[in-house]
């Protein structure tokens, strides 16, 4: 049988492979890119929903500081409105007043009583 190998120009316990094959398999190379890349894929999977997160936070938290900003402005506008309205009312209730009356209309728009003369005296500032 040797004589038989030798004849051929091949060696015992060897196979002969066809051209296109290669001596590692192809599946454990794929198998193991998966592998690198699932090493590298997670962690950047994690640090980018980590981002987005914090970014999510930061926009929470000025939407947070613009309506506290209007909150504080609102309470301003309502304590205004407040006491305009008891101004308002304070006013109402002196209308009914006659004599409140006739003091302003003889003040503001120089009504006068009977045989009564208006002097409009106004006294200048001094910027000399």
């Amino acid at each position: 049988m040797k004589k038989l190998n030798e004849k051929n120009n091949q060696q015992p316990n060897r196979k002969i492979l066809p051209f296109d094959q290669t001596n590692r398999p192809l599946k454990a190379s794929k198998k193991s890119r998966q592998g690198r890349f699932s090493k590298h894929m997670i962690p950047i999977v994690g640090v980018f929903l980590t981002c987005l997160s914090i970014f999510s936070l930061f926009q929470s938290f000025q939407k947070h500081k613009e309506v506290t900003n209007q909150l504080v402005q609102a309470e301003v506008s309502l304590k205004d409105s407040i006491e305009k309205n008891k101004q308002a009312k304070a006013e109402y209730e002196l209308s009914k007043d006659k004599e409140y009356i006739a003091k302003i209309a003889r003040k503001d728009y120089f009504f006068s009583k009977d045989n009564e003369i208006i002097f409009d005296i106004e006294e200048e500032s001094s910027e000399q």
